[in-house]
Parts: structure tokens; C-alpha cells; sequence
């Protein structure tokens, strides 16, 4: 077991149901990748640790339990579909655009992550150097992926982005969460098409 995870856990077990920070967490952890660690120990081993999406503790993860749940297979890369997702993208970035030449280590990712319902096929792949992946990690890290799910499970956009409206009534969102979330490259005309339908 990791040290971060070894902390993490201990941490979140003689504190179950207590609500804790994200800058809190950073402090147990003690690694940068923190929100990672507590993504594997939730969906590959089982712990019952939930990320608090409204409310009062919005931000905040809580153990729920020291009650394991059964843990949810991974969809996983391997070293052949690696190698074709990296040829397709001419071993750059898809996000910074860096690539061999400038000596970045790549990564194969999921565009929608697997807990989100992401699947591995070449469609939901792209490459990714380490620092954007890790932005990349940080941002998910914020996201409830029980909600998210259900948002990236609509049949468009569109539909994506109307069902995130739903669930964040009357809040400020970040411009950088819609256009992920709405995976069109023009998301701010999508947006607009949104607005412009009559009630």
C-alpha cells in the first residue's frame, strides 16, 4: 500500500462521517496526485468515501462507513491500444500540443473518465502529457462522479449541458467546466441555442 494511501486511509477511518476539505486531505496525503489516490481507493478497493457535491459541505469527502462495497472494474489500457492511440496522435498532447520532441512523458487517458461511464474505445482515448493529465485529474477531482454519470450518460451536448443546468440551479459555473462537460467545440453557441429556447 502507498504511503498517501496508507494516510489517506487511516485518516478517513478514525474520522468516519466526518466531512474534510480538499486542503485538509492535500495535508494527510502529502502527494500532489492526492485526489487519485482516494478515486482508486473508492472505485478499484471499496471504501465508502464519497465527495460531496451541494450543500453545506460542497467540496468536502466524507468515509460514509468502514462498510466495503465491491469494487467496480477498471476499464484498462493496454500496451496495444497504447501504442495506437499514441500513433494516431502523433505522440503529442491533444491538450498543449507537446509531444516527444520537447522530451514530455505522454499518457493514453479517457476522455470521460470510467467512473463517469467513459468506455475504452479509440473514440473516448486521447493522449495526454503528465502535467495535463494531472490538471486534468484535479479538475474531475471536484466533480460528484454519481452526478456526473448521469449528466455524461444524455445522448448529446446539448443534452449534457442542459441536464448539469438542472443539477447546479442558481449556481456560477466555469466556462472551462461547460466545455468539458459539453464535449462540442463550440459549446459557447451550444450554450447560446440553450438560452435562446423559449420556457
Amino acid at each position: 500500500m502507498s504511503g498517501a494511501k496508507s494516510r489517506l486511509l487511516e485518516f478517513f477511518q478514525n474520522n468516519v462521517g466526518k466531512y474534510f476539505p480538499l486542503s485538509e486531505l492535500a495535508k494527510v496525503a502529502q502527494v500532489s496526485d492526492w485526489p487519485r489516490v482516494i478515486r482508486a481507493m473508492r472505485l478499484n478497493d471499496g471504501y465508502d468515501i464519497e465527495h460531496i457535491a451541494k450543500g453545506p459541505h460542497k467540496g468536502c469527502y466524507v468515509m460514509r462507513s468502514l462498510k466495503m462495497n465491491p469494487a467496480k472494474p477498471r476499464g484498462g489500457i493496454d500496451q496495444r491500444i497504447r501504442y495506437r492511440i499514441l500513433q494516431r496522435d502523433a505522440s503529442c498532447c491533444q491538450r498543449c500540443g507537446r509531444g516527444v520532441k520537447e522530451k514530455v512523458k505522454l499518457m493514453v487517458d479517457h476522455k470521460i473518465p470510467v467512473e463517469w461511464g467513459g468506455e475504452t474505445v479509440d473514440d473516448n482515448l486521447w493522449t495526454l502529457c503528465a502535467e495535463c493529465n494531472l490538471g486534468k485529474k484535479n479538475w474531475l477531482s471536484d466533480e460528484n462522479s454519481e452526478e456526473m454519470k448521469e449528466v455524461m450518460s444524455q445522448s448529446s451536448g446539448i443534452k449534457r449541458l442542459e441536464r448539469f443546468f438542472e443539477l447546479h440551479p442558481h449556481e456560477l459555473l466555469e466556462p472551462t467546466r461547460l466545455g468539458i462537460i459539453s464535449g462540442i467545440r463550440d459549446w459557447e453557441r451550444t450554450l447560446r441555442h440553450i438560452i435562446a429556447r423559449p420556457i
